[in-house]
């Protein structure tokens, strides 16, 4: 063999050399990429997910404010203004729910689920008022369970474990 063909032969293994080099950092490189992204998705969903839990608490927030408000007035003499405080402190608590004020959830609903409350607008022996007021509270509880069904409860629970009874 000649000089030549010693210095082609190099120069082939050299540009094997280079390929395989540029292959391998290819394929180290496309696995850093999606690690990458997949980190970058996870983040984002955390993200996300933290953006709708602190919306939920500023939601349960401004509505527990309002229902403080509400039973901090002292009442009325008007009876009129009376009724209209005391349903707007029901349809407070509801929204705000029982994680937050479990007593009055809990005295508001009866114990009863939104299926129970729908229920009592079946029975015909049950006045008018408390029908309405029972169709409205399950409006009120289903409406809610729906805005929290894609956010995590801040501390956890299950979602839309503390809407219902």
């Amino acid at each position: 063999m000649s000089a030549s063909d010693y210095i082609a032969l190099a120069a082939l293994i050299a540009a094997v050399g280079t390929a395989i080099v540029g292959v391998v950092t290819g394929i180290v490189d496309r696995r850093s990429a999606r690690r990458i992204a997949e980190e970058d998705r996870r983040t984002q969903i955390d993200l996300a997910r933290q953006d709708r839990t602190q919306a939920r608490l500023a939601t349960e927030l401004e509505y527990a404010i309002r229902l403080s408000t509400n039973r901090n007035m002292g009442g009325s003499t008007d009876p009129a203004e009376t009724k209209r405080l005391g349903a707007e402190a029901m349809a407070l608590a509801l929204v705000v729910g029982r994680r937050w004020v479990p007593e009055q959830y809990d005295y508001l609903t009866e114990g009863k689920s939104i299926e129970q409350l729908r229920a009592t607008f079946d029975n015909p022996e049950s006045p008018e008022w408390v029908k309405w007021r029972n169709e409205a509270a399950a409006g009120v509880l289903a409406i809610v369970e729906e805005m929290h069904s894609n956010s995590e409860a801040p501390n956890g629970d299950e979602v839309g474990s503390h809407w219902s009874p």
